[in-house]
Formats: C-alpha cells, structure tokens, sequence
C-alpha cells in the first residue's frame, strides 16, 4: 500500500518539467542564441564554471536538482519562442528592465532563480499588462 509519501513524490514527478534536450544543447540555447551570460547561468543553475563547462561540453549531465532547473529553464525558453518570433527580440525583452518585476530586467530574476517570477513577467506582457 503506498503511504501519502509515495503520493508526494509521484505527483511532484507529475508536475515536474522534463528536460527534453541534452543539457549541453539547453545551455548552449541560453548562452548562444539568446546571449546570457555563464555568469547568469551559473546563477540560474546553482552551479560553478567548471561545471557548467563540462556541461557544455558533454563530459557530465546534471544532476536531480540542476537538471530540474535547467529543464525549468527550457520551458520558460518554449514559451518566450511562443511569445516572440525573433530571438534578437527574446534578447531584448530579457534585458529590459520589467515594470512587473519592480524595474528588474528578467535575466536578473533567472539570475537569481526566480524563474517563476520571470514567467510571471512574461505572462503579463503576454497578456498586455505591464509593456
């Protein structure tokens, strides 16, 4: 019989994003194409430069924790290519400081892991609120 535990740890397993690329391709993505630094990535990931380079470089993967921030991260890259059309834009809208986050650009909330504030940001621009 499982006890409410097992039902926690299945319904976070629910609700958690799977990463969908190789890490190496997903960090690639922010640093390349959308021009955020290592600096803000190893903000956002919790991690230190040695790491992420060998990320990058495909000699290791990340762990549970990183994994999940990281695949956090996709996610919220899936919804700003729905959101804009051109990644120059994606760019923009990321170091623009947001009225909705208190003048904070948006790469400074993923900076700092607040990825969900950074969504948040993002829905309301979606919806027209805070231009």
């Amino acid at each position: 019989m499982l006890s409410p535990h097992h039902f926690g740890r299945l319904d976070l397993a629910v609700t958690s994003p799977k990463l969908k690329v190789h890490p190496s391709e997903a960090v690639r993505i922010w640093k390349d194409e959308l021009g955020v630094s290592e600096r803000d990535l190893r903000g956002a990931l919790d991690t230190d430069q040695r790491t992420l380079s060998r990320w990058m470089t495909g000699d290791t993967i990340p762990q549970r924790d990183a994994r999940l921030r990281l695949a956090t991260l996709m996610q919220l890259y899936e919804r700003l290519a729905e959101t804009f059309d051109e990644t120059a834009v994606i760019r923009e809208w990321l170091d623009t400081p947001s009225r909705y986050l208190g003048r904070m650009k948006p790469v400074d909330a993923i900076r700092a892991g607040c990825f969900t504030q950074a969504e948040a940001a993002l829905e309301a621009f979606r919806s027209g609120g805070f231009l």
